[in-house]
């Protein structure tokens, strides 16, 4: 029986299916968000919402002179937490106030030495991996020979290397720089603050010139860019009284401004930001050029729970652009409820007649549960299945079909 279920033109169709599943959207949709290390990082961590997340950043570790990484407080306890939420937890090396022994350790004659502290604080702190966030002189000459060594020593411990970067000078990182990173998280904000004049720092057009410039100018593959999208904003004041804000203070101070981008304050002032609206529409774009969303930062938001949640917005347009409905099937398979807690029903149709075999793939394209059912109406349990997106292949001996899942 189970060979000749998979006989004939069904296995060549199976075969096509698992194709398509390898170059469409089922490979994993990353949702990078960084946990900054200034407070409570335990606390940070502990109140992350891990449905909508599959990596995070710790920012920012950074080495004394002689290039010694001091641990933050609690970091064992912080990366077994994400990690036994699924998740996998970077160090963020750098930051905009990054120290300038950065310069001295990267030469040459540091290099070496200095890479293989980074390795051993990332193998004694149980990270997957280092997210560089060195940011504009720091990217010089010295800084793409350290990628590139770093990159080796690291991907020789199975570890991943991402980094954060900024268009306003990605040319002076070299495209074999550019190709040792796993992917990289395109910082797509800040074109104004506070030393500027007053305006929108995180436009989405901005977002479409960035994802351009990176993945035609620059060649980067699809799948190793991530768009980052900002939970704060910049006010600007008269005076030049200027400061940043996050998320949750411009919509605690002015509750109508989660669906808009800017705000006139009392005093005769705009704060500049992105709400609701603009961020599902940077996520719907990111899911059509790039493969993730990255959000700076984390304890900027509302809780996932609010509706005001920026992080929230993401998850639910990810959820409605890559979900199909049963309505929109091409065959008579149906799976219902859409998305599912418990059970699901398949459904082949009345005038179907044999087995049906059902394959549920998770983002990863790992097969996580099986199923071999009888006509007509059949439920699946999928209680045990963590939350999140499937990819569901039901064949049969004459018809095959592929739906998409979200459970809850």
């Amino acid at each position: 029986m189970k060979k000749s279920f998979m006989m004939g033109n069904t296995t060549t169709s199976f075969l096509f299916v698992l194709l398509f599943i390898s170059s469409s959207v089922t490979a994993q949709f990353k949702m990078v968000g960084y946990l900054t290390n200034w407070g409570n990082l335990t606390q940070d961590a502990n109140n992350v919402d891990y449905t909508k997340v599959t990596h995070l950043n710790i920012a920012f570790i950074n080495p004394d002179n002689s290039g010694n990484l001091s641990p933050t407080t609690s970091l064992t306890t912080v990366n077994q937490t994400i990690h036994n939420n699924n998740a996998k937890v970077l160090a963020s090396l750098g930051g905009a106030s990054a120290p300038a022994s950065w310069y001295t350790l990267m030469e040459a004659a540091n290099r070496d030495a200095f890479i293989t502290k980074i390795v051993s604080f990332s193998k004694t702190y149980n990270f997957d991996g280092i997210d560089m966030d060195l940011e504009g002189a720091f990217i010089d000459g010295n800084y793409n020979d350290f990628v590139l060594a770093l990159s080796t020593a690291l991907k020789a411990e199975g570890k991943l290397l991402t980094a954060a970067v900024a268009t306003w000078n990605g040319w002076d990182i070299y495209d074999n720089t550019l190709a040792a990173f796993d992917f990289v998280n395109i910082m797509s904000y800040d074109q104004y603050g506070t030393w500027t004049a007053a305006g929108q720092h995180s436009s989405y057009s901005t977002a479409v010139s960035d994802l351009n410039y990176w993945g035609v100018t620059r060649g980067l593959a699809k799948s190793k860019m991530v768009l980052g999208l900002p939970n704060y904003g910049y006010r600007w004041e008269s005076g030049n009284n200027n400061s940043s804000m996050t998320i949750k203070q411009i919509v605690n101070a002015y509750s109508r401004a989660i669906n808009q981008d800017s705000i006139h304050t009392a005093t005769s002032g705009i704060i500049y930001y992105n709400g609701i609206p603009t961020i599902k529409q940077k996520t719907s774009l990111a899911i059509d050029k790039a493969s993730g969303v990255m959000w700076w930062t984390s304890q900027f938001d509302f809780p996932s729970s609010d509706s005001r949640s920026l992080i929230r917005a993401m998850d639910e347009e990810i959820k409605a652009s890559l979900s199909v409905s049963p309505a929109t099937n091409s065959t008579d398979f149906t799976l219902y409820p859409n998305p599912v807690s418990d059970d699901l029903i398949l459904n082949a149709g009345s005038d179907h007649k044999g087995l049906v075999k059902i394959n549920f793939y998770d983002l990863s394209r790992k097969e996580v549960l099986q199923k071999l059912l009888g006509e007509g109406a059949q439920t699946i349990n999928v209680s045990n299945l963590a939350q999140g997106m499937y990819t569901c292949i039901i064949s049969s001996n004459d018809k095959i079909s592929v739906l998409k899942i979200v459970k809850q």
